[in-house]
């Protein structure tokens, strides 16, 4: 009986370890890139989304923070280095560039977590029926 509570145990943690790179993963240079205002002056996006002929600021910045993250730098540590370069401005913010009646995607951020709820729960559903048991009388019976 504990065997199997154990292995019940073991396989929900197995499913939530294997669902975590998708919420847990480290940010890509794109992303933390995506994070940062174009410092051009002539648009108002983010720095990978500048499409201002001859930018002569997002592609440095996008290379830059690319070479920051092959250092293995934290996320917070190249925004920092930003923040601290160009001030608080360098901080894109989507809602500000988004045409009105448009969300910022923010909620996009709850799907990981979700997706990792939903392992947990298709992982005891699967045990209950692998391990042959169903409730009756209060008692777990074969």
């Amino acid at each position: 009986m504990k065997l199997k509570k154990l292995l019940a145990a073991l396989s929900i943690t197995i499913s939530l370890v294997l669902a975590s790179p998708f919420a847990l993963a480290a940010a890509t240079a794109d992303e933390i890139a995506g994070r940062l205002a174009c410092q051009c002056g002539g648009c108002s996006l983010a720095v990978t989304e500048c499409d201002h002929e001859g930018c002569p600021s997002a592609g440095p910045i996008h290379e830059q923070v690319k070479d920051m993250v092959a250092e293995g730098q934290t996320e917070d540590a190249i925004i920092g280095n930003f923040v601290n370069t160009y001030g608080a401005g360098v901080l894109y913010t989507a809602a500000a560039a988004a045409p009105s009646g448009q969300d910022s995607g923010h909620e996009a951020g709850v799907f990981p977590f979700i997706a990792i709820l939903l392992a947990g729960v298709v992982a005891f559903f699967v045990l209950s029926k692998l391990t042959g048991r169903s409730k009756q009388g209060g008692r777990y019976k074969r």
